[in-house]
Parts: C-alpha cells; structure tokens; sequence
C-alpha cells in the first residue's frame, strides 16, 4: 500500500475516532442499533482475520478499516449524555412532592386495609 494511501487511511480512522469520543452525543442512546453495530463490526473484524489469515493480508488489513468506523459508530450511538450536559436540551425538574395528597392516600389505606386476595 503506498504511504499516501496509508496516510489517508490513518487520518480517516482519527477522525472516526475523534468524533465518536469527543464528540457531541446523539440526542438520546439509541442502544440497539449501537447493539446491532457492534455485532457488525466484530463481525467484519472476525473476516478480516479470516481473510488474512489465508494468505491476503492486505486484504485483510484494509478490512479493519471499517470495522474500526463501525465499531466507532456503534460506541458514538450508544453514548447517553455526559455529565448531565443536556445535549442542548432543557430538561424540565421534577415537581415536588405533594405531601398532603400523601398523607391523604396513607390515612386512606390505613383505614380500608390492604387488599388480601380469596384463594379460589
């Protein structure tokens, strides 16, 4: 492979990289198609292997490449939202807690019991 190409490859792989680490996460995890990803790009790292294993290791090399991106992409999906920083988004606080209606439904129970179910 010229140096060129391998060059490029390289400054490829770093940006992918890059990107799925110090990136901006996705709105919200989407954890199953990061699943799905992961599976993939073990899969095409498993036929790289297999690839070079049987005599083409150029093959084979250039067959990690876009494991590495998927792998990346996988990892990238499956970030949720670091350190509370909202992505952008306002997230509304909870309300708090309305102790009256609390007690009301506690001195409710206390006097109807709880709910014993008949065995049949």
């Amino acid at each position: 492979m010229p140096d060129a190409a391998k060059l490029v490859l390289t400054a490829a792989l770093g940006a992918m990289l890059v990107r799925a680490i110090a990136g901006a996460p996705p709105d919200e995890p989407r954890r199953g198609t990061a699943a799905a990803l992961a599976i993939a790009g073990c899969s095409v790292y498993i036929v790289a292997l297999a690839v070079a294993v049987t005599g083409h290791a150029g093959v084979g090399t250039l067959l990690v490449a876009p494991g590495v991106g998927i792998l990346a992409l996988a990892g990238w999906l499956a970030r949720g939202d670091d350190e509370g920083r909202g992505g952008g988004r306002e997230v509304a606080p909870e309300p708090p807690v309305d102790w009256d209606e609390f007690d009301r439904l506690r001195d409710e129970w206390s006097r109807t019991g709880p709910r014993v179910p008949i065995a049949a």
